[in-house]
């Protein structure tokens, strides 16, 4: 099936949470230029996989790569993530491993003032512990910071489950 199946709005971004704290996690967002960069975009690529493949595939497997992902900075007409500070990710102090991530896209094909919270994934063995709060919350931050109104998350059946989780303890 073609396209997402679900479209959820947020119709006002007035009265955000503040962007939660989680014990053993660091909110951040992308590093694209320097030695650096390289590390976030194959740890984002192996987070994003696990949620779009399952966890026995590489990012390779699951068609994500550093190259992939840079292309989606770079495409022309307003159809991709835009810039570094639009791509939240979730680091694991323990490790400083990728964990979960988020993104907000500020695309000339939404509604005017209205922004998307896209690409919302977790790895195995940290879900559960607020992440997804965590970086949904920092994208709805992003998106008012840009001049956004309004918000949307688009999404599929199956994804249900995850997308109306109770809130962790």
């Amino acid at each position: 099936m073609a396209g997402p199946q679900l479209e959820m709005i947020r119709d006002s971004l007035d009265d955000l949470p503040p962007i939660p704290e989680v014990e053993g996690y660091t909110l951040r967002t992308m590093r694209m230029f320097g030695a650096s960069s390289v590390a976030d975009e194959e740890g984002w690529c192996a987070c994003f996989a696990q949620w779009t493949a399952g966890p026995h595939e590489t990012y390779t497997e699951a068609g994500w790569t550093p190259e992939k992902l840079r292309g989606w900075f770079a495409m022309e007409g307003g159809s991709g993530i835009e810039h570094p500070a639009n791509l939240f990710l979730v680091e694991c102090d323990a490790d400083q491993s990728i964990v979960a991530t988020a993104c907000c896209w500020t695309t000339p094909n939404h509604e005017p003032g209205m922004g998307e919270l896209g690409w919302v994934a977790s790895v195995d063995g940290h879900r559960g512990k607020g992440l997804g709060n965590l970086v949904t919350i920092a994208v709805l931050h992003r998106l008012k910071l840009l001049g956004k109104k309004t918000a949307r998350l688009n999404t599929d059946d199956w994804r249900v489950p995850v997308s109306v989780a109770p809130p962790p303890p």
